[in-house]
């Protein structure tokens, strides 16, 4: 009999220990979905004061579409703060509209699906808001140039892809609805990677260098698992 108590009494000593280590449980793992829009950011080298894209005839940049969907890592290295990795792929790119003499507009939109590799720092005030901030690796996997004419079919045609690597940063913010289930939104602008050119004038001089900055702002649904 004496036995058969000591397991038992062994067991519930043991409970309460295993009921810390669950409560104060270091990793989390997740996937998580976005919907939002790409548009770029025009950033002039040379230039002065007065440049903007209109002086310089750069058409007007639309935001399209963007879409995410990544895993969720999370590691706790404190009561507050966690730090979280969360590879996957989003779509990047804006569009922007020319008309031709003939009084046509074209429309063209460029699609660049990105293998997204951010790192963030996550901060937590209380136990349903969260805080992230950090930086962001993408590798282009593919680049596409849809083009529309008028009220015509769309023409796809695929873009160079010489610039494949960008880095840049991502913040952003999210609320926990229930225990498993947080809804937020997440911001995030690359500095190294893309498109770079020359406006020159009529006599080949140099007016400004142009860098183009690919944004985003996208909402997100993440199940933690």
């Amino acid at each position: 009999m004496r036995k058969k108590i000591t397991p038992l009494l062994t067991l519930l000593f043991l409970l309460p220990a295993v009921q810390s280590a669950q409560a104060q449980q270091k990793f989390t793992v997740g996937i998580q979905g976005g919907l939002g829009g790409a548009f770029t950011e025009n950033r002039y080298t040379g230039g002065n004061a007065y440049t903007t894209d209109m002086l310089l005839g750069i058409p007007k940049v639309y935001p399209v579409w963007s879409h995410m969907y990544n895993l969720y890592l999370s590691y706790g290295i404190s009561n507050d703060f966690r730090i979280a990795f969360e590879p996957g792929v989003i779509r990047k790119g804006y569009g922007s509209k020319k008309i031709q003499e003939e009084r046509t507009v074209i429309f063209e939109r460029r699609e660049l699906d990105y293998l997204q590799l951010p790192l963030l720092l996550e901060f937590s005030p209380d136990e349903s808001l969260r805080f992230t901030a950090g930086p962001e690796l993408g590798y282009l996997l593919k680049g596409k140039m849809r083009e529309t004419h008028g009220s015509g079919p769309s023409a796809l045609t695929d873009l160079p892809e010489n610039k494949r690597y960008s880095l840049g940063i991502q913040i952003g913010g999210s609320y926990t609805l229930i225990k498993h289930l947080d809804v937020g939104l997440k911001i995030g602008a690359s500095f190294i990677g893309g498109d770079k050119y020359y406006l020159t004038n009529d006599n080949g001089e140099v007016l400004t260098k142009v860098a183009r900055e690919n944004c985003y702002i996208n909402s997100f649904v993440r199940v933690k698992l």
